[in-house]
């Protein structure tokens, strides 16, 4: 793992509060001293995913992940340590040491550095050429789009010439080599040959959201019938199409009322020079979890303004399921048949779009219309499918929505309400039978995203939780870190035994520090004993757990010793010398049972 320098880190976790960082991604709310909410990680309907601020960590009591912010990030976000630590470092606003105790990060830092830096320039590079004599073939399409010069420059649009080496010469003068280029993707390499990856094609510069805003990547349409009709910049070490969204850095304010979703560069480009400022698009993909996730940061109200032939509509079933699943308000426009986003505001203008909007299909409207689509209505069978698995689905939405769609999907089936909730509840019955005969508990194992990385703790029961009370002491109570420690070599869980050596490496260091240094699974196990209640009388419950673990120990050595002297192949030697350790052991025991 690599290490970045302890001041620093103590600067980044400073600065990150774990409930604001969990907050982006799901609801928590208070209780008890805790903030509480749906784990992320494993599929539940009650709350045991938890936060403490105080402590600044989390940990589901459903399926035991657990971590600081750190590991949050990994795991929500899929990300390596060190790509945790950046994106922290990014959403803090807290820039990268120069200085890091790993050689290969130290690379890649450097690398990521050029990489911008190239970026930077090539979309300083495309819209000159937009602006000169190559650029004039592009004009005619943005002006049918209704493009004007001034939206042009907002954007930072672009043209790639139509030579095959203009963007490699142009960057090759400001001292990027062939290797940099590559690696950015601005240019591919065939056999021994270098070229440009966009030629002739109008180009759209892809740009973080956050305090930075750099250029990380760029989109390209072709002009003149070229294939692909849009090309992307491909995945870099500063760019993945899954997690970024186009014009989020244009977003007016830092927390708008909703934000439109929409499918193209154009699509934004046109709502926001007719008003919608409010407009991002994917990266020429389905709408993904860390997308939505990134929309949460911003707004809890989507619209998903995508087109309206038939796969767009399957583009807007898709991305309700993901919005939903992160927490967020999501509808869709329904826009006039053979129109897309941007027809629709040239044509009608902000107000008609707000109106749409105000309009918009909820999800479960949404849902309900789709799946009558798919079955004919006019015939008794068409009306029982439907009224199956509609009543099906809206049994599984809250009793408010249930309230609001049955009375709907009655009107359309002619079954009663009263059917409904019953076949909803027969249906029901069957499938959780079904998961029962499958091995529930196998199930379960299997949909935790974050259980394929924590091992099992080799001890269980008052052992196990002797231990966490110990490790919680010594986390927190300074004055009873030596006393734990002392008592190390009594410890058999394998997190804590590591956890107690790095507190002992570095003292006066911070546990949520310490546990940042920690991989997923003994970060979890350190966040089960910190996780726990408040104890009162410490010193005293600090000398009494260390006995018991001190008795555990000696319990233990008492039976092995006992089993070979019972063994017919020990020596006379040997069992003498077990029966003379017994009852050293047993002397002990006494004495501890006695204190």
């Amino acid at each position: 793992m690599s290490r970045f320098p302890e001041p620093w880190m103590q600067e980044l976790l400073a600065r990150t509060d774990i409930a604001d960082l969990v907050g982006e991604y799901l609801a928590l709310r208070p209780n008890g001293g805790r903030l509480w909410g749906l784990c992320p990680f494993h599929g539940e309907k009650t709350a045991s995913f938890s936060v403490s601020r105080e402590k600044q960590l989390y940990y589901c009591f459903g399926c035991h992940a657990g971590g600081g912010a750190v590991q949050f990030v990994m795991a929500i976000e899929k990300m390596t340590f060190p790509e945790a630590v950046q994106h922290l470092a990014q959403r803090a606003n807290l820039a990268l040491p120069d200085r890091v105790d790993d050689a290969a990060l130290q690379r890649d830092n450097e690398r990521q550095k050029r990489i911008l830096a190239a970026n930077r320039e090539a979309a300083i590079f495309y819209h000159a050429q937009l602006r000169g004599e190559e650029g004039a073939k592009v004009w005619p399409y943005l002006d049918k789009r209704g493009v004007t010069a001034a939206t042009a420059t907002v954007f930072g649009l672009g043209f790639a010439p139509e030579r095959w080496d203009a963007l490699v010469i142009a960057l090759g003068e400001k001292g990027f080599t062939e290797e940099e280029l590559l690696l950015a993707g601005l240019a591919r390499r065939k056999e021994k040959r270098i070229y440009d990856n966009f030629r002739n094609r109008l180009i759209f510069p892809i740009i973080a959201s956050g305090r930075q805003r750099q250029v990380i990547g760029f989109g390209g349409r072709a002009i003149d019938g070229g294939e692909p009709k849009y090309l992307n910049t491909a995945e870099t070490p500063v760019f993945n199409k899954r997690r970024h969204l186009y014009g989020l850095n244009l977003l007016p304010t830092a927390t708008p009322d909703s934000i439109a979703l929409v499918e193209g560069y154009m699509d934004v480009v046109s709502l926001r020079q007719n008003g919608v400022a409010t407009a991002v698009a994917t990266l020429g993909t389905a709408l993904t979890e860390q997308q939505a996730r990134k929309i949460k940061r911003y707004t809890n109200r989507v619209f998903l303004a995508y087109d309206g032939d038939e796969a767009g509509q399957n583009a807007a079933m898709r991305g309700l399921d993901i919005l939903r699943r992160e927490g967020l308000d999501a509808r869709v426009v329904a826009f006039p048949p053979g129109q897309d986003p941007d027809d629709f505001v040239r044509a009608n203008g902000k107000a008609a779009f707000d109106a749409l909007c105000t309009d918009a299909r909820s999800y479960g409207d949404f849902k309900l219309r789709r799946m009558a689509l798919s079955h004919d209505l006019t015939t008794d069978d068409g009306r029982t499918a439907y009224a199956r698995e509609g009543s099906l689905f809206i049994a599984r939405l809250s009793p408010v929505e249930q309230e609001r769609y049955y009375p709907l999907l009655s009107r359309a089936t002619g079954f009663s309400v009263v059917a409904l909730r019953g076949e909803a509840a027969l249906q029901s019955e069957k499938n959780q039978e079904n998961t029962a005969n499958q091995g529930l508990g196998k199930n379960r194992q299997l949909n935790n995203r974050n259980t394929k990385d924590i091992q099992l703790s080799p001890i269980s029961g008052d052992r196990l939780e002797t231990e966490r009370i110990l490790i919680r002491m010594a986390a927190e109570n300074e004055a009873l870190r030596e006393q734990v420690r002392s008592g190390a070599a009594y410890f058999r869980h394998e997190a804590h035994r590591l956890f107690l050596a790095k507190m002992e490496a570095a003292p006066n260091a911070d546990p949520a520090l310490l546990m940042s240094e920690l991989d997923d699974a003994d970060a979890a196990a350190i966040s089960a004993a910190l996780a726990g209640s408040e104890i009162g009388d410490a010193p005293s419950v600090c000398a009494y757990s260390l006995r018991k673990l001190e008795r555990y120990d000696l319990v233990d050595r008492r039976s092995a010793l006992q089993r070979e002297a019972d063994d017919a192949a020990t020596t006379l030697d040997r069992r003498m010398a077990c029966i003379s350790e017994i009852r050293v052991i047993a002397d002990r025991l006494d004495t501890l049972d006695e204190t």
